[in-house]
C-alpha cells in the first residue's frame, strides 16, 4: 500500500477461520507492518460496518 517492504502476508478477504480461505494463496497479498496495523485494519472495519 505504501510501497515499503513487506514484512507479512495479509488475508485480502478475512478468513475468520475458514482453513480453505486461510491457505488460498489467491487471498494473500504482500504488506508491511504499518499498513496492516493501520490501514489494513481501518479499511476492515469501514467495510464491515463496525
Amino acid at each position: 500500500m505504501c510501497g515499503a517492504d513487506a514484512t507479512l502476508v495479509d488475508h485480502i478477504r478475512p478468513h475468520r477461520g475458514d482453513q480453505a480461505l486461510f491457505w488460498n494463496w489467491n487471498n494473500w497479498q504482500a504488506l508491511c507492518t504499518g499498513c496492516h496495523s493501520s490501514v489494513k485494519q481501518r479499511l476492515e472495519r469501514y467495510f464491515n460496518g463496525c
